[in-house]
């Protein structure tokens, strides 16, 4: 089985195990409203956009990317989320990703730009908390950057064999600066186009995703 020849699954959080693609969505075009700039059209408009760092993603719609301007956008952002935050549920399936490589005993963590307060309250209200040992996060709300977490994690864990789960390219880039193997999820924060032309194997179904861990 596929599964057991990784020491280690790290996956990312935010519309990899998190469903808040709807609430994001809904932050940015009401922050846009604000200033009268023009509207994400739909999902998938919002699919093309997004991307990491979130300065770049920011710029790219139409938002401050640097600077005070920055900082105070992310904090309206931050407000936003927070106000819907309650309401949000992992992606359908995931569970049973989570459950089948717990029951097959490989220890399973998250590297997340999150900032890491946040990504411990989310995770223990989606009741998914003991499926994992430990939670790389961030000490800020900026979504920066998370391969340096990952280069991190390598140089202190030089001969695992582990195996990133995400969702946008940027996680194909933070398993490269992790020397990871990465697979992806479409139906998260980037097009499935997008997530292919990293040459990962690309998801549609947490079923696709275990059935692969099978082979």
């Amino acid at each position: 089985m596929k599964l057991l020849s990784y020491d280690r699954v790290l996956w990312d959080f935010n519309g990899t195990i998190l469903d808040d693609m709807d609430l994001c969505f809904y932050a940015i075009n009401t922050m846009l409203a604000r200033r009268g700039l023009p509207l994400l059209a739909d999902m998938e408009a919002y699919r093309g956009a997004f991307g990491f760092p979130v300065q770049i993603y920011y710029a790219r719609v139409g938002l401050e990317g640097e600077g005070k301007g920055f900082v105070r956008d992310a904090h309206e952002w931050m407000d936003l989320y927070h106000a819907g935050e309650r309401d949000l549920t992992a992606r359908e399936g995931v569970q049973d990703a989570l459950a089948f490589i717990y029951r097959a005993g490989v220890p399973q963590g998250i590297l997340s730009a999150s900032e890491t307060g946040m990504l411990t309250s989310q995770l223990a209200g989606l009741g998914l908390d003991h499926y994992f040992d430990h939670l790389y996060g961030r000490d800020d709300i900026y979504a920066a950057d998370k391969s340096q977490i990952a280069a991190k994690y390598r140089h202190e864990h030089p001969n695992e064999r582990v195996l990133m789960i995400g969702d946008t390219i940027h996680d194909y880039e933070t398993a490269c600066a992790g020397a990871f193997d990465c697979v992806l999820m479409a139906g998260g924060h980037q097009t499935k186009e997008t997530l292919a032309s990293s040459g990962c194997p690309v998801f549609d179904s947490f079923q696709d995703l275990i059935h692969w861990f099978n082979s």
